[in-house]
């Protein structure tokens, strides 16, 4: 019965894997594949369906955690309903990589869009192979994007809940300033030191911490770029000076609204 049970997985896996997540990938206007339960200031909740099975993903934007339910049989209760947390490594355009974990087993499954592979298929769900969809629909509508184990959500998604941080970790993307985890005002200037980006709730927070991150104590801003909508005033911690002119660190104190 097990083997059974696996070919028929096996067969539904190599029938989607090539069709289903590739159409994934195409731009969410023209994908009819996918649909927006809820997208609300508590949670982004998206589902879809293919052959027999459904499934459902939820992004908890408070604590920017994944999940995935589907109507997969389960091994352990013999009925309807399956459930697995989900490690997102790398969520982007280009490429997704992760970890499903199914929560009645504890079994894991690591996905990796690059190496979409025929033995791969031999051992994954056919609830994973949706899941991975489903984060590759989220991202190709703007709406979140994972690096290094990260979350961070469009800033057109994060004004809409509550921040209880002053500062929070950023991401330039094509698509605008994604916003992460909030950071205390020492973890935000560290990662301005290390080249990395952030957002602040006010101007005289993001010039603070710029100004901190600088070894010198300088910084140039406020200030946007010229071209595009969307862009965010920031400032930019100075390294030094050479023939008179401030040398810019690559970081962004990022602050308020989008133009």
């Amino acid at each position: 019965m097990k083997f059974i049970k696996k070919s028929i997985s096996i067969f539904l896996s190599l029938l989607i894997v090539f069709t289903f997540i590739s159409e994934s990938k195409a731009e969410a206007s023209g994908n009819k594949d996918y649909q927006i339960i809820i997208n609300n200031e508590e949670k982004l909740v998206i589902a879809a369906e293919k052959g027999e099975v459904k499934g459902v993903m939820t992004l908890d934007k408070k604590n920017m955690e994944f999940s995935l339910e589907t109507d997969e049989f389960s091994e352990v209760t013999g009925e309807k309903g399956k459930e697995y947390k989900i490690n997102v490594e790398n969520a982007t355009d280009d490429k997704i990589e992760g970890t499903f974990i199914d929560t009645e087993t504890n079994e894991k499954y690591k996905i990796n869009s690059d190496e979409i592979t025929a033995s791969f298929v031999w051992f994954i769900p056919v609830g994973i192979v949706i899941g991975e969809a489903l984060l590759a629909h989220l991202i190709s509508m703007g709406l979140a994007v994972t690096i290094t184990g990260v979350t961070y959500v469009a800033y057109s998604e994060f004004k809409k809940h509550k921040r209880t941080y002053s500062h929070y970790m950023a991401v330039r993307k094509s698509k605008g300033l994604f916003i992460g985890n909030g950071l205390k005002r020492s973890a935000a200037i560290a990662r301005l030191k290390k080249g990395g980006d952030t957002w602040s709730t006010s101007k005289n927070n993001a010039k603070s911490i710029a100004k901190a991150a600088s070894p010198i104590k300088k910084i140039t801003g406020a200030e946007i770029d010229k071209k595009g909508k969307g862009k965010h005033y920031h400032y930019h911690p100075i390294s030094g000076y050479k023939q008179g002119k401030g040398i810019r660190m690559k970081s962004h104190a990022f602050y308020g609204a989008a133009r």
